[in-house]
């Protein structure tokens, strides 16, 4: 029986490397993909703030893909070093604050009497720095952290699909996708509890 989680994760680290390659043969750096998705991620922010969504989210996932590929360019370049992994989670965390307030001041501007998603971007927030925060507590005792079912991957492509959608569908697709990630990402919080627990025994 195929183990479809493996094949994903082979096929996608094959595409992260082939496209790696390349951009460092052209002079790309992995330093350079991350600041490069951080100012993608501030423009996605700016599109989603002045109701430009589906600019909004497109810029998003551009920015993700970036994120993605920097890990692999420094592996590849061998420049893989512990400020640029500081550097990277770093301005993850700002990226991601960055977007859900601009998800909070675009329903201010909008539909500010409407407390539910004013709420949901609050309680995305909280539980997607919590998941982050889980990981970093268990590997500074030494514990690797990746488990979860719902990670920063998985929370980039609901909140894509959420803004794309929203301008097309009649119902909010953007407060659908805040309410699956802080459930999900509440869910994933307590799995790393619960796994770091099992590992500190």
């Amino acid at each position: 029986m195929i183990n479809h989680f493996n094949l994903r994760n082979t096929l996608l680290k094959k595409a992260e490397n082939t496209i790696s390659i390349l951009l460092f043969k052209i002079g790309i750096t992995a330093n350079m993909l991350t600041l490069l998705g951080f100012l993608l991620a501030i423009v996605a922010g700016a599109f989603i703030v002045f109701d430009y969504l589906v600019l909004g989210s497109i810029f998003l996932l551009i920015s993700s893909i970036f994120d993605m590929l920097d890990g692999a360019m420094a592996r590849i370049s061998k420049t893989t070093s512990l400020f640029g992994a500081f550097l990277d989670s770093t301005l993850d965390r700002i990226s991601e604050f960055l977007i859900f307030s601009s998800i909070l001041i675009y329903y201010l501007i909008n539909d500010s009497n409407n407390i539910i998603p004013i709420i949901l971007c609050i309680t995305s927030i909280g539980t997607s720095f919590l998941v982050s925060y889980t990981r970093a507590r268990a590997e500074s005792l030494q514990i690797k952290c990746t488990v979860g079912i719902f990670t920063r991957a998985e929370r980039i492509i609901v909140l894509f699909f959420g803004i794309i959608l929203s301008p097309i569908i009649i119902f909010d697709t953007i407060v659908i996708s805040l309410a699956i990630i802080t459930v999900l990402s509440f869910v994933t919080m307590l799995q790393r509890m619960i796994y770091t627990q099992k590992h500190l025994k």
